[in-house]
């Protein structure tokens, strides 16, 4: 396996999981930098299949493209941009 993709991999096994640093939607941040654009944070709340983690969508207004970013509790950070669909 390519070093990519046991990273991208790695990024996967490791959503959802971990140790709380956001307990509720105004913990999490409203913006954020990542891959080279800014996020806003939505108010479209979601649960991580395996563990019943809440993860909140982020958008970003850098690009035209139908990408999206996600942030679970424990700061964990999917970007579609980089990483793939989720």
């Amino acid at each position: 396996m390519k070093k990519a993709a046991k990273t991208r991999e790695a990024k996967r096994q490791a959503f959802g999981t971990g140790k709380q640093v956001y307990r509720k939607e105004s913990d999490y941040p409203f913006e954020l930098d990542n891959g080279g654009m800014h996020w806003y944070r939505t108010n479209r709340e979601y649960h991580t299949v395996k563990t019943g983690m809440q993860n909140f969508l982020y958008i970003t207004y850098d690009t035209d493209r139908d990408i999206r970013l996600f942030v679970d509790a424990a700061g964990n950070i999917w970007n579609e941009d980089t990483l793939g669909i989720l």
